[in-house]
């Protein structure tokens, strides 16, 4: 878990610094742009935790169970509680129109469903090059992964 710092600024300085944030990522161009700003901005770990994050909340509002929520994404019993009522308070209305919109182009859904199917192999190298193989061969295309 990221670490916050016990010292907290004033208020108008905070506010400040977030809208120097969401400017800096307005002003991006593409989403390479932002991938790159995000790479250098975020740990793995932080991207990791908010790629959960956002996909825990996508997985709930498609009705998914709190147990295959756990399963595919690997996260605690409590982590999807605490998304569930989050959600229930705060219906997250942009960010779910905005990724459902972009869902029907990529077919994100359906790679999920389709490694929730399959199971994850254990861990090791070359494990997801598997995955990636197992799920070629569902759709007849052959293509090489590393």
């Amino acid at each position: 878990m990221p670490h916050v710092s016990q010292k907290r600024v004033k208020k108008q300085v905070f506010n400040r610094m977030s809208n120097e944030f969401v400017n800096a990522i307005a002003s991006m161009k593409n989403s390479s742009e932002v991938r790159g700003f995000l790479n250098e901005l975020l740990t793995p770990t932080e991207r990791v935790m908010l790629a959960k994050r956002l996909a825990v909340i996508l997985m709930l509002k498609k009705k998914y169970s709190f147990l295959m929520i756990r399963h595919i994404l690997k996260v605690s019993p409590s982590t999807v509680a605490r998304f569930w009522k989050i959600i229930k308070m705060k219906p997250f209305q942009f960010l779910s129109r905005e990724i459902l919109r972009k869902e029907k182009q990529k077919k994100f859904w359906e790679e999920l469903e389709r490694l929730s199917r399959l199971g994850l192999p254990p861990r090791g190298r070359g494990r997801w090059a598997n995955v990636y193989r197992l799920l070629d061969d569902k759709r007849g295309t052959k293509a090489k992964y590393r």
